[in-house]
């Protein structure tokens, strides 16, 4: 099994690529940005962005067997609030 790339402060395209993951209603999308994850085997483990519409929230806890890591798509990144040097840029 090939390791999660590690990626380093690299540009992310917000507009195209939300898929609905699998189990969710309507209004979550997600955007996987680095994986190796066999869900299978319950081995790796993935990074994504998590989209949830304006006034969408979740019912149920999602529970699965492996790690993740997860951002709010419209997080800023850490540093000063204006001119922000790494604003949409992200670390898996």
């Amino acid at each position: 099994m090939a390791m999660k790339p590690h990626l380093e402060f690299f540009p992310v395209d917000m507009i195209t690529g939300w898929q609905m993951p699998p189990g969710y209603k309507p209004g979550f999308t997600q955007k996987t940005l680095a994986t190796d994850l066999d869900e299978v085997n319950k081995r790796g483990s993935r990074t994504r962005l998590l989209r949830i519409a304006p006034g969408e929230f979740s019912e149920k806890p999602f529970i699965h067997d492996h790690w993740e890591d997860e951002a709010p798509s419209e997080q800023k990144s850490a540093g000063r609030e204006n001119n922000v040097p790494n604003r949409g840029r992200l670390l898996c």
